[in-house]
């Protein structure tokens, strides 16, 4: 999913050969667009490459106006392979191989939570990928103290919207629970 600002970013699918196989050129990416892309990869090594000539990555805190976006590695079936953090500066760099008999571990827990915007005067978005259908807790606390708590059930991509206006000037963290397991904080500044 591209932030607001696509004409920064570069997508590289690259063989063993050193040849790219795949590509998404800024002259390609439409702003705040969700592409799906399905490859038929050839046995053997690949890597994939995200750049940001700005250097601000798919989404930066401070920037809000940027947007948020996110790059996502899948199989087939959906199953999650690899998650790319969006605030990654000048880009990401993922070294993979492709094997027919590949199978997805879905036993092992893949978890990506971010909020956006992290600096908000009234909505936030909380978006959520796992690997299997969870619970997703959210308890906000403030300073250590206790404020809010919000459940979803069924989640496995998701984006959740957030009503925070009632929330006071301030720092807070939301922490993250999946399944009752406390997996992940993440910050965010109430203006």
């Amino acid at each position: 999913m591209t932030n607001n600002k696509p004409q920064d970013n570069k997508l590289f699918i690259v063989n063993s050969k050193n040849d790219t196989i795949f590509m998404k050129s800024p002259d390609m990416l439409k702003a705040a667009t969700k592409y799906s892309d399905t490859l038929n990869l050839a046995e053997g090594n690949y890597y994939i490459m995200l750049t940001d000539s700005a250097g601000d990555g798919l989404e930066f805190w401070f920037q809000a106006e940027a947007g948020y976006g996110r790059l996502q590695l899948k199989d087939a079936f959906g199953n999650l392979i690899h998650l790319f953090e969006s605030d990654c500066g000048n880009g990401q760099f993922y070294s993979f191989r492709a094997d027919k008999n590949a199978v997805v571990d879905t036993t092992v827990s893949q978890l990506s939570v971010n909020i956006y915007p992290r600096m908000v005067k009234d909505y936030l978005s909380v978006y959520t990928t796992t690997n299997k259908k969870s619970t997703l807790k959210l308890r906000i606390t403030k300073d250590g103290e206790y404020i809010e708590q919000h459940e979803y059930t069924n989640i496995r991509e998701s984006v959740t919207g957030m009503d925070v206006r009632h929330l006071k000037e301030g720092r807070y963290v939301m922490e993250i629970y999946i399944d009752g397991e406390h997996k992940m904080n993440r910050r965010f500044n109430k203006r």
